[in-house]
Formats: structure tokens, sequence, C-alpha cells
């Protein structure tokens, strides 16, 4: 189970959010979580020395997950530019 976790309550009518819970159901929203299964399976390489990641099932959970760095960003742009806003009103 992976889980992202936003600093406010994710906004689950997103349409990035949406889209990757219909294409993978165990994507889900609960308050500031992100959940999703990723499945992944780990293999010694052929020389023993390293292993080797597969991972299934990223790609609506990164999905899901690129709706919070938009949030994050648009949450400190509006920020900047209302701070801004102030400034040139004073």
């Amino acid at each position: 189970m992976a889980v992202a976790t936003d600093r406010q309550d994710l906004n689950p009518d997103s349409n990035r959010l949406k889209r990757a819970t219909q294409d993978d159901p165990s994507v889900k929203v609960r308050g500031k979580d992100l959940l999703g299964r990723v499945r992944y399976v780990v293999q010694p390489s052929d020389d023993g020395k390293s292993f080797r990641v597969i991972a299934e099932g990223l790609d609506s959970f990164a999905l899901a997950l690129a709706s919070l760095s938009l949030s994050f960003c648009n949450n400190e742009l509006l920020a900047k530019r209302d701070a801004r806003r102030s400034v040139a009103r004073a």
C-alpha cells in the first residue's frame, strides 16, 4: 500500500484524482491521505551483486500524486500572489 499525505484535505473532485480512481479502484482519498496499491517484485541481478525491482500499478497512483504537487504549487503561488497584491495596495 502506498500512502501520500497532503497538508490539507484532498479534493476528491480533482479531475486527476477522479481519473486515477477510475483507472485503478485501489486509489482512494481519505481526508488528507491518498492511498493506492503498488505491486512490486524484487529479484537478484544475474551477477548477484544487486537487486532488480519491477513495480506495477504505479501509473494511477502517480497520476493521483501529481494532483497533490499541483495543489501544493497552486497554494504556494496563490499565497505569493496575494502577498504581492497586499504590498501593492499598501
